[in-house]
């Protein structure tokens, strides 16, 4: 299991990007469902399946930490660039993601490394540093769904 079918990225649209509630500001426009790692139970098949593939895909010591976000882009929406690491929080060691949608159903939404494309397939996990720039440009037709999260390490525990 190194990345979700897509049966599984259906599940987790329907199930968890459902209830997404608006969120926007001067940098960012789109709808949200945020799970934090205390209220984990209302939607535990999902962190354990999201926190095994991180396992599997970079080794034991590393684990889905603090938050699990399932994000919703629609036609006008976008995320313009920015970091991860606010005020310096040492809540993650990396940033981490799954594309829950298949390209072929929205227009533009493409994630930018650094000004570059990550073209990445339905279901697999990508990662980056928490402090490299990367932005969801805007939607323009269709609507784009995905997972984010933190990943953190044993150490982080301490």
């Amino acid at each position: 299991m190194r990345s979700l079918s897509s049966e599984y990225c259906e599940n987790i649209i329907n199930e968890f990007c459902s209830n997404t509630e608006e969120f926007s500001m001067f940098d960012r426009k789109y709808k949200r469902y945020i799970l934090f790692e205390k209220d984990k139970h209302t939607h535990l098949w999902l962190w354990e399946h999201i926190d095994k593939l991180i396992k599997i895909n970079f080794g034991p010591d590393y684990r889905l930490s603090t938050w699990l976000i399932g994000l919703r882009y629609d036609k006008g929406d976008y995320f313009k660039e920015h970091q991860d690491s606010y005020n310096n929080k040492k809540d993650r060691l990396l940033s981490g993601g799954i594309e829950l949608s298949d390209k072929a159903y929205y227009k533009g939404g493409e994630y930018q490394l650094e000004g570059k494309s990550l073209i990445s397939k339905r279901g697999e996990l990508f990662t980056h540093h928490p402090k490299v720039l990367h932005e969801i440009t805007e939607v323009t037709e269709g609507t784009r769904y995905s997972l984010h999260f933190c990943i953190s390490d044993k150490k982080e525990l301490l």
